[in-house]
């Protein structure tokens, strides 16, 4: 069996063991990570917050939508149900005002259920 030899003024690595440097290294990009990610955080928000679209900023950014979606919960920002609910209540109100609107819309969706697909 032969054993393996270094050229002249080359040690061998010591395994298992993280350089110093290579610690100090790992430990500020590391830090810059965290550092970059908030700023990501912050920057789709301010966006969001200027009006730009779940859709959009989620192909600018490169992130999933529900990944946006899941940052902007808790934020203050208006979600669907923000929007939804006003339209809701203005229809309700303009079915009370016009019975007869609310008669037509459900027959156009059983119509539209009866037809068939093509």
């Amino acid at each position: 069996m032969r054993l393996r030899t270094y050229p002249r003024g080359v040690a061998p690595q010591q395994r298992n063991v993280v350089k110093p440097d290579d610690v100090e290294r790992i430990q500020r990009a590391a830090e810059l990570k965290a550092l970059a990610e908030l700023e990501l955080v912050d920057a789709v928000l301010s966006a969001m917050r200027h009006g730009a679209s779940i859709r959009e900023t989620a192909a600018v950014s490169g992130l999933s939508e529900r990944t946006i979606i899941r940052w902007r919960s808790g934020q203050g920002l208006p979600t669907h149900e923000d929007w939804a609910a006003p339209a809701r209540e203005r229809r309700e109100r303009l079915y009370e005002a016009l019975p007869w609107l609310r008669e037509t819309q459900e027959l156009l969706h059983q119509l539209k259920a009866e037809q068939p697909p093509g």
